[in-house]
């Protein structure tokens, strides 16, 4: 079979996530905590986030990492809970207490609480690639895995303490205006210091035909860009021929 008909099926029948818009290693469980925290079991989700936190993720975070990111961000949303949490061992069966404790006092809070926790818990174990998604970040990446279709500049992207392209769509916006090895330090005036990769990539993403202002760094030296926005087809599998005839087989998501 001649290679340029291998790749028509292989496209047909490939659908999926894009790796440069994934890549995150427990995305798929934070969504399901997500949906879960308005259904009121909020306790007993956030146990179970700490609870797959601990056995596995590659950074091996400590419970009590994990207990100090959780305590701040209850605090952040209910600063009256410091009282009920001082000195509160946070094994699942008190965190489910202490939830269903604060449902009763702040009801309206509750679930915006058990969110920023699980947020707080996921941030402290330093991993850039895991991030909590919501029902909206799910619903776009969903449409953009099943029609290989989304609005942006088109760049491949890695994380080194910020956004690091590592190549650009063919024809795309960002062909033109960026190289491999680029540093992208903020979107518009946001640095993406402190970010996910998820929410730092975000920010690429937009209507097509607006602009995304780049402050990016190349070979040292910092430079601001300019790149419009389109709407772009990412094809799930392409290919070419390198030197010495090496067939090279790209695979764009799956």
């Amino acid at each position: 079979m001649k290679i340029k008909t291998f790749l028509q099926l292989l496209n047909k029948k490939m659908v999926g996530k894009s790796l440069a818009f994934w890549a995150l290693g427990f995305s798929s469980f934070f969504l399901l905590s997500y949906l879960c925290l308005a259904s009121g079991t909020v306790g007993s989700i956030v146990g179970q986030v700490r609870t797959l936190l601990l056995q596995q993720s590659i950074f091996y975070p400590t419970e009590d990492k994990l207990n100090h990111g959780l305590k701040l961000g209850l605090r952040e949303v209910i600063p009256q809970a410091s009282t009920s949490l001082t000195g509160t061992s946070l094994s699942n069966s008190n965190l489910e207490a202490t939830f269903q404790t604060m449902q009763s006092t702040y009801p309206n809070l509750v679930g915006k609480a058990g969110e920023r926790a699980i947020e707080r818990m996921v941030e402290s174990i330093g991993d850039p690639y895991t991030a909590l998604l919501t029902r909206s970040d799910m619903e776009k990446d969903k449409l953009m895995a099943q029609s290989g279709r989304f609005a942006g500049i088109g760049v491949e992207l890695a994380w080194r303490g910020g956004l690091v392209v590592v190549g650009t769509l063919p024809n795309s916006p960002a062909s033109s205006s960026l190289r491999s090895g680029d540093f992208i330090a903020a979107v518009d005036g946001k640095s993406v210091k402190g970010m996910s990769f998820y929410r730092a990539g975000d920010l690429l993403a937009g209507e097509a035909g607006s602009t995304a202002n780049l402050s990016i760094v190349r070979s040292g030296k910092p430079m601001q860009v300019a790149v419009v926005r389109a709407s772009l087809t990412l094809p799930p599998v392409s290919a070419k021929t390198l030197e010495s005839k090496i067939g090279y087989l790209h695979i764009g998501y799956f």
